[in-house]
């Protein structure tokens, strides 16, 4: 059996906070752009399937148009 004490379960939870806070405003910019300038803000379908399939449509959508941005910068 394995047991930790407080210090590090506390310290668990501090690196987990720390790694969430780096992460969070770039994921989080993400759906804003997929809610504001795509316009998406509710799914269309019912049933996991049709959303998980909708879903990928979006992020697609999403990947070709930074495609598309970097290489019209960049052209």
């Amino acid at each position: 059996m394995i047991s930790r004490d407080e210090f590090e379960e506390m310290q668990g939870r501090v690196m987990c906070t720390d790694i969430y806070s780096k992460r969070a405003p770039d994921i989080e910019e993400v759906f804003a752009h997929i809610k504001h300038n795509m316009g998406i803000r509710q799914f269309l379908h019912r049933g996991i399937d049709k959303v998980q399939t909708e879903w990928l449509w979006i992020c697609s959508a999403f990947n070709v148009s930074k495609i598309l941005n970097s290489v019209l910068k960049t052209g």
